[in-house]
């Protein structure tokens, strides 16, 4: 997802973007159980202030030499974001696993299972955007007398299912 992402931005702002891995690798580990000092905060808080300040520039920076045109920089930036928060999640979950904790058969189908309809949600929202519905699978399915809708309701529920 990163490496889509960086299509649309530069590679300016993917390195500033992808930098956000320490806040998000932070706020998932807090999720699975561990705990930080103030300090610790306050360094994370700092890394990220750091990063957006150093973001904003490079934001400039990129959308004077051109690159995204077509209100793209912002799906590419998203992506990436998204990308960046899968990759820390992978990393929390690989920190468990070598921290000597329990890691059942069922929990490692769910991280994996989870991680993986994740990514592939996001890859096609990202061809939905960049390329537009009409572009896609809009067409085929009501070339074949079928509704959008229903074809979105069951592929969430398959999403969901497979968390």
């Amino acid at each position: 997802l990163v490496m889509i992402g960086l299509l649309f931005v530069g590679a300016g702002v993917y390195a500033v973007l992808f930098s956000s891995g320490v806040a998000f690798a932070a706020l998932f580990s807090t999720v699975n159980g561990k705990r930080y000092s103030l300090r610790q905060w306050c360094g994370v808080a700092l890394a990220t202030l750091g990063m957006a300040l150093n973001g904003l520039a490079s934001v400039e920076d990129a959308l004077d030499a051109g690159h995204g045109a077509l209100g793209r920089f912002e799906l590419g930036a998203g992506v990436i974001l998204g990308g960046t928060a899968l990759h820390s999640l992978s990393l929390v979950c690989a920190e468990s696993v070598s921290a000597g904790e329990e890691l059942t058969s069922f929990r490692l189908a769910t991280y994996v299972g989870g991680v993986e309809a994740s990514v592939l949600l996001a890859h096609n929202v990202v061809l939905l955007l960049a390329r537009g519905a009409d572009k896609l699978y809009l067409k085929h399915i009501l070339k074949h007398q079928g509704d959008p809708t229903t074809v979105f309701i069951v592929y969430v529920a398959l999403w969901f299912a497979d968390l």
